[in-house]
């Protein structure tokens, strides 16, 4: 080898042996640039309601702080917790909880006081998402606790307006009041913005007048305007106009939707939730029209709001996702491969200063860098295999995901026509009737849904779906909403073929409980149970009604509604029986029906 080239070599590897570990030592130091940008992007994909992308980006995120050995600082395990926070919001609470408390074990053990009692308040959060208002209750306790006894004064303005909505939800409203009037109040003295509005969001929530309910939103509008969180604004203008509507005051509701639309425009366009709340505002707009009498507006508005839902989702940002996970891959390959290229350039560095190895650093230089062709090469054929793979789930998925979703707005559509049609006519019965079939859609529909939102095509989550069921029948039937109802059950998951005839079942006893089975100066419940039995599904629904008449339930008379239960019992090749006692009682025993997997 030329000595020229030789001395040029040895130079070349001495500066990249020392750059890397300059690196090194750098990218070890807890005091990085680099968290600040990192958390500041993370907190953007959750303040713009993009939770999955939230998760993979936190996941690339700390899968290089780990390679950097910065697994251990404080602001890793911030970013943690914004990532626990993402699960929160994508309704992943299970989830949440085990990674809020991996938090608490680290930062008690770190002495990281504030993280402590911030992963406190929010498992306390999540259990009152869930409604367990003991566990709730608990950790909000351990905070207090812990803010006291630490000073943490920031802190105690978070815990204020939790404890406010735990008063709101479960205990006292004037205690409510008073925690939430603290929220704000500390949120401004501190400089805490989110306390702030969360405070004025609860007030609005707490107020009995509507003067003062718009007031405190208005005030959390214009916080989320002031730290440029439109999506926030945005959302709650939309509200605001919904309860302008309630007491038909259509000319202040309009005047709010414009204020929500301007700021809806300052959101990213190329964003889920922007075309959301395009289809939201749209819908509020249709309502607007119609209270006027305007049906050609309101049907063109209609088709503007499902234009805009459609878009919101099937703008698929999981390629931006996507791309971000494989950058972040390809980057960590690149780092293993630099690493890999250091240690044999000082391999080759301390064979060439022995000249009498120079055959030897030749041989294996030689031989080291086919072997690097050789990687790479199949390297690049294991990404391109894998790329093809992905391409290919990813496009099932999509197909399933778009089969759901035309089913699920096919169904709205059905419904909207229906409304359209019905509130064109003054024949009470057509009315009822078109209730009764909204209702029995709806159902429905809302299987679909869940399956293009969980998106797990296979399994539906049964609780999830009564729950969501019950709820559509208190949002569609607001002067009927004052029932009360329990579901005595663990998540369980089916398919689709055996959740659909509980989901009608379901929708029929629910209407008829909601029909005859209210009592004067009684308050209706309905109690929905399910049970696994050896290897049966033991399911009860019951109401504290009347109870059906004697000749419906000895068969002497014929009832439509019965006639469709017995039909879906007979699809589900169960075994039911209806009787009374102490109100309607409706039990069934069933087993998962056997689908083909092809």
């Amino acid at each position: 080898m030329n000595p020229s080239i030789l001395k040029f070599h040895l130079k070349y590897l001495i500066c990249i042996f020392c750059i890397g570990w300059t690196n090194i030592i750098q990218t070890r130091d807890c005091q990085n640039p680099e968290f600040d940008s990192y958390y500041k992007k993370l907190r953007g994909y959750i303040k713009s309601h993009q939770p999955i992308a939230a998760i993979s980006y936190a996941d690339s995120v700390l899968q290089i702080l780990e390679k950097n050995g910065l697994n251990s600082c404080p602001k890793t395990y911030w970013i943690i917790f914004e990532r626990a926070e993402a699960f929160e919001h994508n309704k992943k609470f299970e989830d949440a909880i085990l990674i809020y408390h991996g938090i608490m074990r680290k930062s008690e053990k770190e002495n990281w006081w504030d993280l402590l009692a911030q992963a406190n308040i929010s498992i306390a959060r999540c259990y009152e998402t869930i409604n367990r208002p003991t566990e709730c209750l608990h950790h909000l306790s351990l905070a207090r606790t812990l803010i006291a006894k630490e000073n943490l004064d920031t802190i105690y303005a978070h815990f204020c307006a939790r404890y406010s909505s735990y008063h709101r939800l479960y205990d006292n409203k004037d205690s409510a009041i008073m925690y939430a009037n603290l929220s704000i109040q500390l949120g401004h003295q501190f400089k805490v913005a989110r306390s702030v509005y969360d405070g004025h969001l609860l007030m609005g929530i707490l107020s009995t007048k509507l003067d003062s309910a718009i007031f405190h939103f208005s005030q959390a509008v214009k916080i989320f305007e002031e730290n440029e969180d439109y999506y926030g604004a945005a959302y709650q203008s939309l509200n605001i106009s919904l309860r302008l509507l309630k007491v038909g005051n259509l000319t202040e509701a309009d005047k709010e939707l414009e204020h929500a639309y301007l700021n809806i425009n300052k959101t990213e366009k190329e964003n889920r939730s922007h075309f959301q709340l395009l289809s939201k505002f749209y819908d509020i707009k249709r309502t607007v029209f119609e209270k006027q009498g305007n049906i050609d507006s309101a049907y063109s508005y209609l088709q503007k709001a499902q234009h805009y839902n459609q878009k919101a989702e099937w703008y698929v940002n999981q390629e931006n996702i996507t791309a971000n996970a494989i950058e972040f891959a390809i980057e960590k390959e690149k780092e293993k491969t630099r690493y890999l290229e250091k240690i044999s350039s000082l391999m080759k560095w301390g064979l060439s200063i022995m000249g009498m190895f120079l055959l030897v650093f030749i041989i294996l230089l030689f031989n080291n860098h086919k072997n690097k062709l050789e990687i790479k090469k199949q390297s690049e054929l294991i990404q391109s295999r894998n790329q093809l793979l992905e391409q290919s789930l990813h496009k099932q998925s999509l197909l399933l995901s778009e089969v759901h979703h035309r089913v699920k707005n096919n169904l709205q559509l059905v419904i909207s026509l229906l409304t359209l049609k019905v509130n064109q006519s003054k024949s009470s019965e057509l009315k009822q009737f078109s209730e009764e079939v909204s209702s029995k859609v709806r159902g429905i529909s809302l299987i679909h849904e869940q399956l293009y939102s969980t998106g797990d095509f296979e399994q539906i989550d049964l609780k999830e779906y009564l729950n969501n069921l019950i709820k559509q029948f208190r949002e569609f039937y607001p002067s009927e909403n004052t029932f009360g109802y329990q579901l005595e059950m663990d998540s369980v998951y089916l398919n689709l073929e055996t959740v659909m005839p509980i989901g009608i079942i379901c929708s029929e006893l629910i209407g008829n409980s909601l029909k005859y089975a209210r009592i004067p100066g009684k308050k209706l419940w309905i109690n929905i149970e399910l049970k696994l039995i050896e290897d049966k599904f033991a399911f009860k629904y019951a109401d504290n009604g009347p109870g059906i008449p004697d000749n419906i339930v000895q068969k002497d008379k014929a009832n439509m509604g019965l006639v469709l239960i017995k039909s879906m019992v007979r699809q589900l090749q169960a075994e039911s029986s209806i009787f009374n006692q102490e109100g309607a009682i409706f039990r069934m025993n069933f087993v998962e029906k056997k689908i083909s997997k092809v």
